[in-house]
């Protein structure tokens, strides 16, 4: 079973300990809030746990100067990407090297936030089958579909029944997948294989 997760860490817990009454857990994507694994962990031993890539990019972007914001955001998509059948943990971490190399000193703020103790979350997804890891390095496509949700839902001010909302909210949810497929193909996870190395 796989998880996304995003929000306060208190809604997160709970969400996760409803979850964890109905059966276990394989994956967790989420952001990048702080201590979030940990409970995870807590709750969910045996779970892998995938930081949200492009929520670290924008944080990292955050303390670039405009004038160079497209080179570095060049340089950290190479950095997070690791889509290819070869790819591994150590090669992507000899990448980080790379790029500190070339911006660390410019942008001193921005090493500890690739050298951090949780940066090994954020290269999860390499430990999964090739054709998923673009579905699972990022949180993007859940956030997608809540915002086409409270879009829908915001000029509706009132539901005669429950049912009627849920119907509502599946009609938005189907006509998301239906055209969002080739970018979130949901199929692939017909193949699910658990990954076969642990992070250390």
């Amino acid at each position: 079973t796989k998880l996304r997760i995003y929000g306060g860490i208190s809604m997160c817990i709970y969400l996760v300990t409803y979850v964890n009454c109905k059966q276990l857990l394989d994956l967790v994507v989420a952001d990048g809030l702080l201590g979030l694994e940990n409970a995870i962990h807590r709750i969910f031993p045996q779970a892998h746990f995938q930081k949200c890539v492009v929520h670290k990019t924008r944080d990292i972007l955050t303390k670039v100067r405009p004038t160079e914001k497209d080179e570095v955001s060049t340089d950290l998509r190479q950095v997070f990407d690791n889509f290819d059948k070869d790819s591994t943990i150590e090669k992507a971490k000899q990448k980080i090297t790379v790029f500190l190399d070339k911006w660390g000193k410019k942008y001193p703020l921005i090493k500890p936030m690739l050298q951090h103790d949780t940066i090994d979350y954020y290269f999860t997804y390499i430990l999964f089958p090739h054709d998923i890891r673009r579905m699972i390095y990022t949180t993007n496509c859940i956030e997608s579909l809540n915002k086409k949700l409270r879009k829908a839902t915001k000029n509706k001010q009132s539901f005669e029944k429950t049912d009627r909302l849920l119907d509502y909210l599946f009609v938005i949810i189907k006509e998301f997948e239906t055209k969002s497929w080739m970018t979130y193909p949901v199929n692939q996870f017909a193949a699910w294989k658990k990954p076969q190395t642990q992070l250390s």
